[in-house]
């Protein structure tokens, strides 16, 4: 059986809509969800969100 990890960001809307395609992928194919908070990955790592950009006039 081939497999994904499946890493999402669980607060943000766009994996609800990956997820609705799933039923899509070959029946043998088995995603493993992994929830992550991608704010605390950011965060963990010092670096700022693509809001928070310079080039984009925030922060």
């Amino acid at each position: 059986m081939r497999h994904a990890d499946w890493y999402f960001d669980y607060i943000s809307p766009f994996p609800w809509i990956a997820l609705s395609r799933f039923g899509e992928l070959p029946e043998d194919f088995e995603v493993r969800p992994v929830p992550v908070v991608f704010a605390g990955l950011l965060k963990h790592w010092g670096h700022k969100g693509p809001v928070c950009r310079r080039e984009r006039g925030v922060g």
